[in-house]
C-alpha cells in the first residue's frame, strides 16, 4: 500500500501546485486565450499570452482600464482595448473577443482574417465604440447586426471581400460618425438609406461595384 499512498500524495501536490496558476488569470484573460486558440499565429506575435499570468494587461495588443483606489491590483482591471493590427494573424473572427464586457476598441486590421462574419458573433460586443476590421479577407454579406451596437462611433470594414447590398439596418446606427466600406464587392443600388445616419461625419464607399445611378439628393442631409 505504501507505493499507492505515495502516488496519491504525488498527484495531490502536483494538482495543488498547478491549480493556482490556471485559476489566477482573470475572466478577461481566459476569454482572450479562448480567442487565441481559434487563430493561426505563425509569427508567434501572441506568445506572451500565457495562462500563468495573473492578468492580460501586459500582453501584446491589450490595454486595460486604469487602476483606481479600490481596484489597484491588475487582476481587478478589465480589458478595454485590443489592437492586434498587422500581426500576421489569420482564421475566422474569434467570437470570444465579444465576450469581453468592457471592450470599447477592437482593431484586427492588416491581417488575414477570413470567412464570413456572423451577425451572432458581434452582437455581444455591446461596449464597442471603435471597430476596425479593414484590410483582411472577410467574405459574405455585411453583418446586419452591427447597427445594434449602441455606442459604435467608428466602423472600418474597407479592403475586404464583403459582397451584396449594404443592408437597410446600416441606416440605424444611433451614434456612428465614421463609416468606411471602401474596396469590397458591394453591389446593388447606391445605399441612399445611409443618409439617415444623423451623426455621420465621414462616409467612404468608393471602389465598390454599385449599380450605375445618380447620387441621391438625400445625401445632402449628412453633416
Amino acid at each position: 500500500m505504501a507505493p499507492l499512498h505515495l502516488l496519491l500524495l504525488f498527484f495531490f501536490f502536483f494538482f495543488h501546485l498547478r491549480l493556482p496558476s490556471s485559476l489566477s488569470l482573470t475572466e478577461d484573460g481566459l476569454r482572450l486565450l479562448e480567442a487565441k486558440r481559434l487563430l493561426s499565429d505563425p509569427s508567434g506575435a501572441l506568445s506572451d499570452w500565457q495562462s500563468s499570468d495573473p492578468s492580460p494587461c501586459n500582453w501584446t495588443g491589450v490595454s486595460c482600464s486604469p487602476p483606481s483606489a479600490t481596484t489597484a491590483a491588475s487582476t481587478a482591471r478589465s480589458v478595454t482595448s485590443l489592437d492586434l493590427s498587422n500581426l500576421n494573424l489569420s482564421g475566422p473572427f474569434p467570437p470570444p473577443l465579444c465576450q469581453l464586457p468592457n471592450l470599447a476598441s477592437l482593431s484586427l486590421s492588416l491581417n488575414s482574417f477570413s470567412c464570413a462574419l456572423p451577425s451572432s458573433s458581434l452582437l455581444p460586443c455591446s461596449s464597442l465604440t471603435h471597430l476596425d476590421l479593414s484590410q483582411n479577407e472577410f467574405t459574405g454579406p455585411l453583418p446586419s447586426s452591427l447597427s445594434s451596437l449602441p455606442s459604435l462611433l467608428y466602423l472600418d470594414l474597407s479592403a475586404n471581400n464583403f459582397s451584396g447590398p449594404v443592408p437597410p439596418s446600416f441606416s440605424r446606427f444611433p451614434s456612428l460618425q465614421y463609416l468606411s466600406l471602401v474596396g469590397n464587392f458591394l453591389s446593388g443600388p447606391f445605399p441612399s438609406h445611409l443618409s439617415a445616419l444623423s451623426q455621420l461625419r465621414e462616409l467612404n464607399l468608393s471602389y465598390n461595384p454599385f449599380s450605375p445611378s445618380p447620387l441621391p439628393a438625400s445625401l445632402s442631409n449628412l453633416t
